[in-house]
């Protein structure tokens, strides 16, 4: 009886155990999984005074547009945005760890303003593979596949993590060459202004202090 009893309750513990690490592992997030040590010794990809300088050019002008569909086939317009909200672009490269770090904070940022964004993310990666990350990093929104690199030439994002802010008449409000502590709260001001309310307080502190970029897409 003794051994019936111990048996079954071990029995019980491992089923127990194994229905705590699913339910874990269904509610987990690419924030949740990871924590970035990429960066302890410093930017890989340092922003330098170059960057920011060249795509101040960008603000203020009618941003690039393209016509394109997702991974899922969905189709998305870059550079034209609803009449009732901002877009928010940023680049993706295949096999970057800038971009695998910096993705939990963009999530981050898109739930932290409700979907009043529109979020799109361009990667050189192809449809299968792309489709493939947009997976692995469970992405809410649509990720457009670019391995000709025509967007990333045309917003002139030279490396990945590079960003751009449209407002609703269409137009770049901001581009950004990385992230940073800095730069995400420059992002969630800006949205905040352009949706006309009070920037509430974003948590950055998972990403760098410094200003980094990412990893170059060899084009100029």
């Amino acid at each position: 009886m003794k051994a019936t009893t111990i048996a079954l309750s071990a029995g019980f513990g491992v089923a127990v155990t194994g229905a705590l690490t699913l339910f874990l592992a269904s509610r987990a997030t690419p924030h949740s999984i990871q924590r970035s040590i990429y960066y302890d010794s410093g930017p890989k990809h340092p922003v330098t005074d170059e960057m920011t300088r060249k795509l101040q050019e960008m603000s203020r002008r009618e941003a690039p547009h393209f016509e394109l569909r997702d991974v899922d086939g969905r189709p998305v317009v870059l550079g034209r945005t609803r009449s009732d909200r901002p877009q928010f672009l940023y680049f993706v490269m295949d096999g970057c760890p800038c971009s695998e770090d910096v993705e939990p904070l963009l999530q981050k940022l898109y739930h932290h303003f409700g979907e009043r964004v529109d979020f799109v993310a361009v990667t050189d990666a192809k449809p299968e593979q792309a489709a493939k990350w947009s997976r692995q990093m469970l992405m809410p929104y649509p990720l457009v596949s670019d391995p000709k690199l025509e967007v990333v030439k045309a917003y002139q994002a030279v490396n990945s993590v590079y960003s751009a802010l449209v407002n609703r008449d269409g137009q770049v409000v901001k581009m950004w060459p990385g992230y940073s502590q800095g730069i995400l709260k420059e992002m969630n001001d800006a949205m905040a202004e352009i949706l006309g309310e009070k920037p509430r307080a974003f948590d950055a502190s998972y990403a760098p202090v410094e200003k980094t970029s990412g990893c170059s897409f060899a084009v100029r």
